[in-house]
């Protein structure tokens, strides 16, 4: 394998792993806003504003720790010991 082979591949692992983060980026924001929206939605039935949204923006972003946890594999590591 030549010099620029092996560049090329370490690139394409670049950009792959930039576009797994840049996705789930994304699903981080529309995870959270749609909680949001659903505990808004949720204050305007009850009458409770801004209880639920904020319920719903918290359980959002946890939601979405834990998952960047896992895809980052941090809980496989735990598993084998």
């Amino acid at each position: 394998m030549d010099k620029d082979t092996g560049a090329k591949q370490q690139d394409d692992r670049d950009e792959g792993q930039m576009a797994k983060w840049f996705t789930i980026g994304i699903e981080f924001t529309l995870v959270v806003v749609a909680g949001a929206a659903i505990g808004y939605l949720l204050d305007m039935v009850f009458n409770s504003l801004p209880g639920f949204m904020i319920m719903g923006f918290f359980a959002g972003f946890a939601r979405m720790i834990y998952v960047i946890l896992l895809r980052a594999g941090y809980f496989d590591r735990d598993s084998k010991k």
